[in-house]
């Protein structure tokens, strides 16, 4: 007797032991986070330009990751975004202002974009950043923009070929009076926009048509 009350107690002390043991500690993990856009060297036509900074978030449960901020040599595009995931593992909207989305494509998963007007050629690093249990998940990219050389027409061949296009029966002298008045606005007054383009099409037609009245056959 005595001896089965020694093995019931060492399974009461047992489970005492289970039951009081602390619970495993849930190790904080830092989030993927991958910039897919912009990248690499851009060309454009024209400063301002207007990008889209797009980027992937992965991690198990997003409703955990905290402080989401895009940034741009360092200076926040996004502001701080506190909390940009619920309880569900979806975005939460009133989070994302000025433009920003989010999409999420499992409760793992999300996608980002926010809108940049970048000012002038140059590289620029593209920055981002995200926490879960305070380790952070970040990216970074550097992105050049070059300006694209643009040959516009000028704002007599403008003229010409809405002519070629419009008034195709008209004689050469009143053809070369008309073109002959688009090129005087344009060397002399600039009417149609700055040396080198780009032009003002419209107002180059617009002219067309009145000078194809008040140049003599």
């Amino acid at each position: 007797m005595k001896r089965t009350i020694t093995i019931v107690s060492a399974l009461v002390l047992v489970v005492a032991l289970l039951v009081c043991a602390p619970a495993p500690a849930v190790k904080a993990d830092a989030p993927v986070i991958n910039i897919t856009s912009p990248t690499g060297t851009v060309y454009v036509s024209s400063f301002p330009y207007g990008a889209t900074i797009a980027l992937t978030i992965h991690h198990v449960s997003l409703s955990a990751l905290n402080v989401l901020e895009v940034t741009v040599d360092g200076n926040s595009l996004t502001g701080v975004i506190g909390n940009p995931f619920d309880n569900s593992n979806h975005c939460r909207p009133p989070a994302f202002v000025g433009g920003t989305t989010c999409n999420t494509s499992s409760d793992d998963d999300a996608t980002i974009t926010a809108p940049w007007s970048v000012p002038a050629p140059g590289t620029y690093s593209v920055g981002v950043r995200i926490r879960h249990q305070g380790v952070e998940g970040t990216d970074e990219e550097d992105v050049t923009f070059n300006l694209v050389a643009v040959e516009y027409p000028a704002p007599p061949a403008i003229a010409n070929g809405y002519i070629n296009s419009t008034y195709k029966g008209i004689n050469a002298k009143k053809r070369g009076c008309i073109i002959s008045q688009i090129a005087n606005n344009h060397a002399h007054d600039s009417k149609y926009g700055p040396k080198g383009g780009p032009y003002d099409n419209d107002l180059v037609k617009l002219d067309v048509d009145t000078y194809m009245y008040s140049c003599s056959q």
